[in-house]
This record gives structure tokens, sequence and C-alpha cells, in this order.
């Protein structure tokens, strides 16, 4: 067999382009079993300085986003009668702990996702549901976003991508009947709570 990459293009700002995505998925592709939620927008402010489009911009981005694609990707599993399913849900440990008083909404908005992916494992059980949720939580991760922000701040240490995606792995390949609820990474030496 041979591995395919499909990319499309989606602004999470869009109602009808996430539509859009999963309509395309389900028509050339014939649905997806696996969901990855990985959009993340932050734009660090103070509270008495954040301007109101970058709030409703991580807003969008990191809670409502996750809510369309997830709801959709349902509908889908729905539609196929498939039950075997896994929704990743890619968080980030300021869903968990708060460490920098210049981020208070983005750390609002994963607070919510780590809420929103719990009531929806329980609403999934509730209907005797083998689809899995898994949030994972990775401390600074380097990625082009962040890069300057680690020059800037004068970091070191951060996890890569690799680290992130070998967690999605290692999770996806576990045994059928465990749900591995949250995982959270952090870099080492790890100077923060998590």
């Amino acid at each position: 067999s041979q591995d395919i990459l499909f990319a499309l293009q989606v602004n999470f700002h869009s109602v009808e382009d996430i539509l859009a995505a999963f309509e395309w998925v389900d028509k050339e592709l014939g649905g997806a079993d696996v969901l990855v939620n990985n959009a993340a927008y932050l734009k660090a402010s103070f509270l008495k300085d954040g301007k109101s489009e970058d709030w409703r911009s991580m807003i969008d981005i990191n809670v409502l986003s996750v809510c369309i694609c997830t709801r959709e990707y349902l509908k889908s599993m729905e539609r196929r009668q498939n039950q075997h399913g896994h929704i990743f849900i890619i968080n980030s440990v300021a869903g968990h702990s708060v460490e920098v008083s210049i981020a208070g909404v983005y750390c609002g908005t994963k607070h919510a996702v780590r809420a929103i992916s719990q009531c929806l494992r329980r609403e999934l059980a509730d209907k005797n549901s083998t689809i899995k949720v898994t949030t994972i939580s990775p401390g600074l991760t380097r990625t082009e976003a962040t890069l300057r922000h680690l020059a800037h701040l004068g970091l070191q240490k951060a996890l890569e991508v690799t680290d992130v995606t070998q967690a999605l792995v290692d999770v996806l390949t576990s045994s059928p009947v465990t749900q591995i609820c949250e995982v959270i990474l952090t870099p080492i030496p790890n100077m923060s709570v998590y």
C-alpha cells in the first residue's frame, strides 16, 4: 500500500470552510476514523491591554473550531455506523496550570477545551460508544510559530514536534479496550508544575 497525504487549507474562523473540509473527506475518502484537533492561536497580552478581536480569534480557533470539527466527525462516524474511532485534542499544559499572567484568555481557552473533552468522553460513554477521546497537552514545543518566542524569552528547553506526534502514535496503538484520557508532555528539565 502507498501512503498518500492530502492537504486542505482551512480557515478555522470560517464555519463554512470547516464544513467543506469534512464534506470533502467524507466524499473523497469515505470519512475519517481518527480526528486530530490541532489548530491553536495565542496572542499574549495582559487583560487590561488585550484587544477584543484577538480574544475572539483565540476563542474561535482554540474552542469553537474544536467543537465544530468534533461535531462533524461524530456525525460522519454515525452516518457510517462506525463506533471504533479516536478523537485527539492537542491542548496545552496551559489547560492544566496558569503559570504566566500575560496569557489569561489563552489559558482560559485551553481550560475550556479540557472541560469540553471531559464532557465529550462522558457523552460518548453514556451512549456506550467505543470512540476514544484523548487530550494531549504539550508544554512549550519548538514550531515555526514558537521559534521567535523561544529566542525572545531566552528559552532553550522545548519539546520537538516529533515528541508530540510520537505520543499520539503511542496512544493510537494502545490496547483497543484502554482509553488514555490525557497525556501531559514537558521538556526535561521541567521548570513548571507540569
